[in-house]
């Protein structure tokens, strides 16, 4: 019984159990998540400011309004109100007023002239940590630099996906001469001291947040970009398989249901009807070889047993999945762009909105590839996997409104067109080519983002979960 239920426990959870057996560890990790969480609320336990003041019936929170001078509480003093010391005089002079001050009273700016503030001051009761060659409280700037650094690191990983899968792509796309020059400047850049080259740079360059998060970026996304060039360049390696069906389809569409039908159905919404079939072409090439794409290469990799290997790899499931993705979109994109191109030569397609169709196409392709890379996780065939798509995605892309506008349609008819996703794209970009749609352009933006971050997210949850990767 026991040996079943472990069966059914995915990757990730195995992982997370094995990394609770390491106490140190998993106690450091909840005390340094708990302690980053209580960072942003710094300003409410570590501050100089009050949180709040009553003066004369009426209430202040110079934590929240910011400066307030002096005067406002009848100091005599320059500038904004200091107010420890007004708390001081309000509990002598016992007249009501009175002075919320935060639970460590010392901001880790603070000027040293403040209530006697001195340097070098030795740890005491008053200032935790003592003071540095400035006075300012030591403890109060510690608090503050942790928020900084954790926050640096994050945005640095961040950073890192960014330009490890720009490059990447970018050297699977390209390859030849282009990747061989990044792959001497990688190695160049990589054999520095990395600590001297902080050094320099900071020397010449006024030092900041940004400063260092461009110069440790420039170094750390060379692990990265590997997995992503060799899932681009997989693509372009066999492009008589993946480009040219596509456009020879799409010339067959054209010639057979373009001239053809044109004969019989000479305009809808007042362009020729091969005009007007011709985004829908785009659009269904595009989604078609990007789901293609990731499906395919994930269930090959599941039946050659060489995703668990890969997962077990120093690489997160997110980073592989992100892979599996732009190799994807990279593929429907470029498909996309060659059919819109055969438009233009063939039957002088106008393009009203370049920018709207390209930024059409993007979240279509990477919306499609995780699509498919959710199709070949959970197949298990071939088989599997042909079936999902000629029963749902073919299906889908015909009844989108290719060939035709709904408006041809009986009312029923219609009210489904509007549950098809499909359908959002396919007026999205006949809107950005044409000018021509039966829905709102913003409404067929709005899918397509929602699509785009609702397939990602789910291709890269089961992808982290290491769930039905094992045939």
């Amino acid at each position: 019984m026991a040996n079943i239920k472990a069966k059914n426990i995915s990757v990730l959870q195995r992982r997370w159990q094995k990394f609770k057996t390491l106490k140190r560890g998993y106690y450091s990790l909840l005390i340094l998540s708990g302690l980053y969480v209580t960072s942003f609320f710094l300003p409410l336990i570590i501050n100089n400011r009050a949180l709040v003041v009553k003066y004369e019936n009426e209430y202040y929170s110079p934590i929240l309004t910011g400066y307030i001078p002096g005067s406002q509480f009848g100091q005599d003093v320059p500038g904004e109100a200091r107010y420890r010391q007004l708390k001081d005089q309000f509990r002598l002079s016992d007249n009501g007023n009175w002075v919320l001050m935060p639970l460590y009273p010392y901001s880790p700016y603070e000027d040293i002239t403040f209530q006697g503030n001195k340097a070098y001051q030795s740890p005491s009761a008053v200032h935790w940590l003592g003071t540095d060659n400035t006075g300012r409280d030591v403890f109060a700037r510690l608090c503050y630099a942790f928020n900084i650094s954790i926050s640096f690191a994050l945005v640095l990983t961040v950073m890192n996906y960014i330009i490890g899968i720009l490059i990447g792509g970018c050297m699977g796309y390209f390859g030849g001469r282009f990747d061989l020059i990044f792959q001497r400047i990688i190695e160049i850049w990589s054999s520095l001291p990395m600590l001297f080259v902080i050094i320099i740079i900071s020397s010449i360059l006024k030092p900041s947040f940004f400063l260092l998060i461009g110069i440790y970026t420039m170094v750390n996304w060379i692990g990265l970009y590997t997995l992503t060039s060799r899932e681009v360049g997989r693509f372009f390696s066999v492009y008589r398989q993946t480009v040219i069906p596509g456009l020879i389809s799409s010339v067959l569409y054209i010639l057979i249901f373009g001239f053809t039908l044109e004969q019989r159905i000479s305009e809808i919404q007042g362009v020729s009807y091969t005009m007007f079939i011709l985004p829908g072409l785009i659009m269904m090439n595009t989604l078609t070889n990007a789901s293609s794409n990731t499906s395919s290469s994930m269930l090959q990799m599941k039946l050659l047993q060489q995703l668990p290997d890969l997962l077990t790899a120093p690489l997160s499931g997110i980073e592989i999945a992100l892979a599996y993705i732009i190799g994807g979109a990279v593929r429907g994109m470029v498909n996309g762009i060659l059919v819109l191109l055969v438009g233009v030569l063939l039957i002088d397609l106008p393009v009203h909105d370049i920018g709207g169709t390209l930024l059409f196409l993007f979240l279509v392709s990477w919306a499609f590839s995780s699509m498919g890379l959710l199709m070949g996780q959970i197949a298990e065939s071939w088989d599997q996997l042909a079936m999902i798509q000629n029963f749902f995605l073919t299906p889908l892309s015909f009844l989108g409104g290719i060939f035709y506008s709904i408006k041809m349609l009986p009312n029923w008819a219609q009210s489904l067109s509007y549950f098809n996703p499909i359908y959002y794209m396919i007026n999205g970009i006949r809107y950005t080519i044409l000018e021509k749609s039966d829905s709102s352009v913003m409404t067929s933006l709005w899918m397509a983002v929602l699509l785009t971050i609702l397939f990602t997210s789910l291709a890269i949850i089961l992808m982290q979960s290491g769930k039905r990767i094992k045939q």
